[in-house]
């Protein structure tokens, strides 16, 4: 009966086109193929004998070792190569004697670098297409607001203002200027002409696209918040205007969290800080309000807007953080990017 020799052996490990050694229980190397001396730049001849943690020492490649002298296999997924570009995949498993007894432990590393690479593209491709997904559901929400404020603005805003003037015509021919009815529709009028231009500024800032961020933002305070909360609003960082689209989601953020501020904190003191840098935005308000309990929040967000503003933020793939404690107000972070 023909029995391979130990040559023979060595050969074919040789030419196995993934990563071979083992070693035995005192973690001595005894085969290292020729995969090996590439990956780790190192030659069979001076590996021999050594110690295999000498070449896998950091914390998870120590407790693979330290499971295989177990006898138990171990696995590390998608590590990157010390002494060359890409990655790796490590299996040990141990060898046993007749009688159950560990003597060697075998590995084999596979270069995962292009499955890597692959997964990273996939994803990578994944996220663009939600964010052109998102974008086109922002940039159709942007135009029905515009129409809506346009509806609002030419049609019921001046359907409005002729009903007020005609109101006052009708209030001079009476002579009288003690008629509390005349004067109250007169009040609800004016109050519903006033709501109607807070409504369609909401919708459409014309100050956003004519003058910039901070004045819409200021703009938004102004004609929204009640006088019992008294706003910070400070804006650094660089200069000149953004993309008018980055510009109008921004805007959208903040607008979004001042309503919350307004709706829910009962806050006297809020704070907008608005920075930006050369690749990031960064958005933080916060209230000395009565604050939230966020685990209840993630529960159900749709009463403060969450969900607005997570799709708003990974349009620009970005960073949202809550920290808030019931009766100790609330602190929002947001970091974007700027492309």
């Amino acid at each position: 009966m023909y029995t391979p020799s130990l040559e023979l052996y060595e050969k074919l490990v040789d030419h196995i086109i993934q990563g071979v050694f083992a070693f035995d229980m005192f973690e001595n190397i005894l085969v290292w193929n020729r995969t090996m001396e590439t990956i780790n730049a190192i030659t069979k001849q001076e590996v021999i004998g050594r110690k295999i943690s000498d070449f896998f020492s950091d914390a998870e490649e120590i407790e693979m070792l330290e499971r295989v002298k177990l006898g138990q296999p171990s696995k590390v997924y998608n590590k990157p190569f010390a002494h060359k570009e890409g990655f790796y995949e490590a299996n040990m498993v141990p060898i046993f004697n007749d009688h159950g007894n560990v003597l060697y432990g075998l590995g084999i590393i596979h270069d995962v670098t292009e499955m890597v690479r692959m997964e990273e593209q996939h994803t990578k491709l994944k996220l663009r297409q939600q964010k052109e997904i998102i974008k086109t559901i922002v940039k159709t929400q942007e135009e029905e607001r515009r129409r809506i404020a346009e509806s609002l603005h030419n049609d019921l805003g001046q359907l409005l203002y002729t009903a007020k003037i005609r109101m006052g015509e009708f209030h001079k021919e009476l002579r009288d200027d003690k008629n509390t009815l005349i004067e109250q529709i007169d009040n609800l009028l004016e109050d519903a002409i006033s709501q109607t231009r807070t409504l369609s500024f909401q919708l459409i800032p014309k100050l956003l696209e004519d003058y910039g961020l901070k004045e819409a933002i200021s703009a938004v305070i102004d004609k929204t918040s009640p006088p019992e909360i008294n706003w910070s609003l400070l804006v650094g960082g660089e200069k000149g205007r953004l993309d008018i689209n980055v510009e109008i989601t921004i805007f959208r953020i903040i607008q979004e969290l001042i309503n919350n501020v307004i709706k829910h904190s009962r806050a006297t003191q809020a704070n907008i800080n608005l920075d930006i840098t050369n690749e990031h935005i960064y958005i933080e308000v916060s209230d000395n309000g009565i604050g939230f309990d966020i685990d209840n929040v993630r529960k159900d967000i749709t009463h403060i807007g969450l969900q607005r503003l997570q799709s708003w933020v990974k349009l620009m793939n970005g960073i949202l953080e809550f920290k808030s404690i019931p009766h100790n107000g609330t602190l929002i972070t947001i970091q974007l990017d700027r492309e």
